[in-house]
């Protein structure tokens, strides 16, 4: 293939997989690699718990704005880390191997690389020799360094890209704390070294969410590209999607914003905060009514709405929005509605909630994610998930008597929305859910309340908070709340909010 000798030095596990498939391979070499897999029985556990939830430690992306641009180039000299850094290794293929490939074969290489995969493997050396052994000349938090590793990795799989790279596997790096060369440094210490292990989890968990940010951004064909378009028009998912909302957020609202006030957006968005909840009906009313026409799998449908909605969020910016909270999507298969289609089942329904906890999580990641790309940008992810999870739990403790059925008489034709001109309960600061499916002003009020004082991060994520949000009133759905029971204790009636008074937003924007 014409390899540059530093990088056929380090070719050994591609060397397995070239078997498979016509190759290209770029890996930074990582003596952590002949490491045992020596992870005990309870770390296993541990870090099996924190990967389906991605629940790491807050990643503060706007340190890397205080990075020496050079950190990593710096480091990269350190005593046992001298290797070619992967900038170089990729300035090696686009000079070097790539005109001899062109060479050999006869064509442009936007023809070739498409069809050869690139293996990508990074990370090991930078935490081994470089953060670890230089932590104090640095100067930076393991977080922030893994921010600028993760930022660093997008740019370069971006260029690659820009080659005509379009298959990429990208390598975790090993437990590197499991390493004989750690052991042998730390006689006396049994078993791995967690700080190590910590760090090395920390990058996976990124890199696992860095697919998801790429794929939307690199063109990367997942689903076809009409498949939400085609589950949006579903029986029960009448609604206006978020793709809409923006189009009548710039055409319409942002028009108005801008003549009321005098100035033009880009000055008057940035002080604004934007929220942002989606993915809760494209579960509930889409992809399992859907499932079998749109036959794509859970985890390929999750990745493409979170690539979608990494789009929606770079428009949003570029129109001006730079402060966003991203909500979670709620247990929905704890909502009355679904527990009246299925009366033969006791709690809630897994199958739905594991689709939500996949989205949320990759939700979370995308967090640290898109931050750096974005510059100047803040988000805060909300899990709301986890606030009514606890709230069904053990409702008698958060002030609640009922965490099952609907405050209001739904209508029998779909489960999920109040009977027009139906009643409502007398109690409802008592109930969690006012119809089949969305919460009580009283759960959107410990929701709004948690945005803003929680210090944990399994409930708001990096960091707490510390106008009117809109209805659909007037817009072209059939899935309005301008009728009562809906709005019952507000003082002006119905607002276009699908529950009795304000919703989450009305409470973030006091």
């Amino acid at each position: 293939m014409g390899f540059p000798k530093a990088i056929e030095s380090e070719i050994d596990l591609v060397d397995m997989l070239h078997h498979l498939s016509k190759l290209l391979c770029l890996h930074q070499p990582d003596v952590s690699r002949s490491g045992p897999d020596m992870i005990e029985r309870k770390e296993r556990e541990e870090f099996a718990s924190a990967s389906a939830q991605v629940s790491f430690d807050r990643v503060d992306c706007d340190v890397i704005k205080l990075l020496p641009q050079n950190t990593l180039e710096i480091a990269a000299k350190s005593f046992k880390g001298h290797v070619i850094n992967l900038n170089q290794q990729i300035r090696n293929f686009e000079k070097v191997t790539l005109p001899e490939l062109e060479a050999q074969l006869g064509h442009r290489s936007r023809v070739l690389l498409p069809n050869y995969l690139f293996v990508v493997g990074t990370g090991g050396n930078d935490y081994s020799f470089n953060y670890f052994l230089m932590k104090s000349s640095i100067n930076v938090s393991l977080e922030a360094f893994t921010a600028n590793l993760t930022s660093s990795l997008s740019q370069q799989i971006k260029k690659l890209y820009n080659l005509g790279a379009r298959k990429f596997v990208l390598m975790s790096v090993n437990p590197i704390g499991c390493s004989p060369m750690v052991a042998a440094n730390r006689p006396r210490h049994k078993g791995c070294v967690q700080g190590l292990n910590k760090a090395a989890h920390l990058f996976n968990a990124h890199l696992k969410s860095l697919r998801y940010y790429q794929k939307s951004h690199l063109q990367s064909k997942l689903l076809p590209q009409n498949t939400l378009e085609i589950a949006a028009k579903s029986f029960k998912g009448h609604v206006i999607n978020l793709n809409q909302q923006i189009r009548n957020f710039e055409k319409v609202t942002l028009p108005e914003l801008e003549a009321q006030l005098g100035h033009r957006s880009r000055v008057l968005l940035p002080n604004y905060l934007f929220v942002v909840g989606t993915g809760g009906n494209d579960y509930s009313f889409n992809y399992f009514l859907m499932k079998s026409s749109i036959n794509v799998s859970l985890e390929a449908f999750t990745a493409n709405l979170t690539s979608s909605l990494s789009q929606q969020i770079t428009k949003l910016y570029n129109l001006g929005a730079r402060k966003f909270v991203l909500m979670s999507v709620n247990p929905i298969g704890c909502s009355p509605m679904v527990a009246a289609n299925r009366p033969r089942h006791k709690g809630c329904v897994q199958g739905l909630n594991k689709a939500a906890h996949l989205f949320n999580a990759h939700l979370k990641s995308l967090v640290d994610v898109i931050k750096p790309h974005l510059p100047d940008s803040n988000f805060v992810y909300v899990n709301s998930y986890k606030i009514i999870r606890d709230i069904i739990r053990n409702p008698i403790s958060k002030g609640f008597k009922d965490a099952s059925r609907p405050c209001c008489e739904v209508a029998s034709i779909n489960g999920v929305l109040c009977k027009r001109g139906g009643q409502a309960c007398v109690d409802r600061s008592s109930h969690v859910f006012f119809d089949g499916l969305h919460p009580t002003e009283a759960v959107n009020i410990q929701i709004a309340a948690k945005a803003y004082e929680s210090d944990l991060k399994s409930e708001v994520y990096p960091t707490n908070l510390s106008g009117d949000n809109g209805n659909t009133n007037f817009l072209d759905t059939k899935a309005k709340a301008d009728y009562l029971p809906y709005g019952i204790d507000l003082p002006n009636g119905t607002s276009g909010r699908f529950t009795n008074g304000k919703n989450v937003v009305d409470f973030l924007s006091w």
